[in-house]
């Protein structure tokens, strides 16, 4: 269906979410696991990294340094193809701010804003075939997943074996994390935010080293752009989850291919 609106090819973010989960895990390893740093909090939700760069500075040290899935998709497309024009879709809104700043991301639509272009065309997706990318591999059952609140933890502990090699080749420590103490926060409301404004003046008050946090109640799968209820949504992912392969049975998370 997307593909009769003119574009040349779909990419799954869940491909980008491989590396955003091996590159989170790798710096918990490297940075909390061996104690230089008391905790990390996750930065694939651009809504929370904003929020936390404007209102409490005490935790902008901690935020992960890896980037979101978007991001290293785009990254990933324009490798392969330099000249071409990137527009993620997603149902989040804070994305426009994030892409913005992304040199290979060239423009941000809503779920909702594509069923805008479907209607205009008059092109029912649910009456389309069924396809795969045959050019891009598929992405691995837990960053299909990374759309769901308590997920993006989940996949950055799958990854730790995969996180563990790269330490390696970089020089950099950390090998396990049995004592990765998780902190959920989702959404972020009134109430959760004015307990993270009292952690950013308390670090050493904070129940966990993880931070993960997502602005939409539930994860990504709530955004406001998206058309259909998260509880819908959540269905499809967990089926699609059996449908793929788990992170450490793929060869190479960092390609398309």
């Amino acid at each position: 269906a997307v593909l009769k609106l003119g574009f040349k090819e779909m990419v799954e973010v869940a491909l980008g979410a491989d590396n955003t989960s091996l590159n989170e895990s790798a710096e918990f390893l490297a940075e909390v696991a061996t104690g230089k740093q008391p905790l990390m909090t996750t930065s694939c939700c651009p809504a929370w990294v904003r929020a936390i760069k404007v209102h409490v500075p005490g935790l902008v040290p901690y935020i992960s340094t890896a980037g979101s899935p978007m991001k290293y998709t785009g990254d990933l497309v324009k490798k392969r193809s330099p000249d071409s024009i990137t527009v993620f879709i997603g149902p989040c809104t804070a994305k426009r701010t994030e892409g913005a700043g992304l040199d290979n991301i060239d423009h941000v639509l809503t779920v909702e804003e594509l069923l805008c272009a479907f209607n205009a065309q008059e092109i029912e997706p649910s009456k389309m075939p069924k396809e795969d990318n045959p050019t891009t591999r598929l992405p691995s059952a837990e960053s299909t997943a990374y759309c769901g609140a308590q997920n993006v933890t989940a996949a950055v502990v799958s990854a730790v074996p995969k996180a563990t090699y790269l330490n390696q080749q970089r020089g950099e420590g950390g090998t396990a994390v049995n004592d990765l103490q998780p902190v959920y926060i989702s959404p972020l409301d009134k109430k959760s935010f004015k307990q993270v404004k009292i952690w950013g003046d308390k670090i050493d008050q904070i129940p966990g080293n993880l931070i993960e946090c997502m602005n939409c109640e539930g994860g990504c799968i709530s955004g406001p752009g998206n058309i259909v209820s998260g509880t819908v949504a959540q269905a499809r992912f967990k089926q699609l989850m059996k449908e793929r392969p788990q992170f450490n049975d793929i060869e190479d998370v960092t390609s398309l291919n």
